[in-house]
């Protein structure tokens, strides 16, 4: 597996490994270059920052496991960061989308990690994603002008879109508020390790709106407003992928000082 390491400032080095696993399609680089720019942020502020393509990614060989099968090829990141950066005293684990989800599962039998950043986790089941779809796309989409302007115009199917729309509605209600089995085992597998989970939520994304509707089940709403050692913040006009600068800015702003305060004393 091909890796880059991002090494902090002599003088700054606050002994901080950030290993950032990447999911679906992506490679160590991300979308508009937005790993390059969060390890070079977070190394400017004192941390040690692994990028890391798994198998069958990027610039890696072999077969890709999947994101859920990617247990070893975490792990192994890990252990080439500690060889690479000897002291470190905290090591913790960075992913978007289902490379969150991938880190959160990740099983470490020696509990070597430190806490978790989870961006826009991946939790998708047709519940979920219903449930988004007629809350953010249809009722914004309804209140549209354009999209009224285009009805009456003959560019929008009218039965197709009422189809759509009972379809979205039926699935949102078919099973009441049970907790997909995806998310069941990121709860489950962080109330476990019981390390501080940072999660980062973009206002403008499907995957991350996804994620507060899971978190609508009792359970989980319980443990992320009453647990100290999990931190919930929403970032107003940002997509999946933070593609607006100012966006970006914020969430490396974000990341930085949760991990900075994380440093055990």
């Amino acid at each position: 597996m091909l890796a880059i390491l991002h090494s902090p400032p002599p003088e700054l080095d606050r002994k901080i490994g950030v290993v950032v696993v990447v999911g679906g399609a992506q490679y160590r680089v991300g979308s508009h270059r937005m790993f390059v720019s969060l390890a070079r942020n977070l190394a400017a502020a004192g941390c040690s920052v692994l990028r890391f393509d798994r198998r069958g990614t990027g610039d890696s060989w072999g077969e890709d496991p999947g994101f859920e099968d990617c247990n070893e090829d975490i792990q192994t990141a890990v252990r080439g960061l500690k060889d690479a950066v000897p002291g470190l005293q905290e090591i913790h684990l960075m992913g978007l989308c289902d490379g969150a989800t991938a880190a959160a599962i990740c099983y470490f039998p020696d509990d070597e990690i430190a806490g978790y950043v989870m961006i826009n986790p991946w939790i998708r089941s047709p519940q979920t994603q219903a449930r988004v779809l007629l809350d953010h796309y249809y009722k914004s989409r309804f209140m549209d002008r354009e999209f009224w302007r285009e009805l009456f115009a003959g560019k929008v199917h009218l039965l197709q879109s009422i189809k759509e729309y009972i379809n979205f509605w039926r699935n949102s209600r078919s099973h009441g508020f049970v907790m997909p089995t995806l998310q069941s085992e990121i709860f489950y597998r962080l109330k476990r390790v019981n390390k501080p989970v940072l999660f980062a939520l973009s206002e403008n994304d499907i995957t991350g709106q996804e994620f507060l509707v899971g978190a609508r089940v009792v359970s989980w709403k319980d443990w992320l407003q009453n647990d100290p050692r999990v931190t919930l913040v929403q970032f107003e006009n940002a997509d999946h992928t933070f593609s607006i600068p100012a966006s970006l800015d914020k969430l490396a702003s974000v990341c930085r000082d949760w991990l900075i305060n994380s440093i055990k004393s």
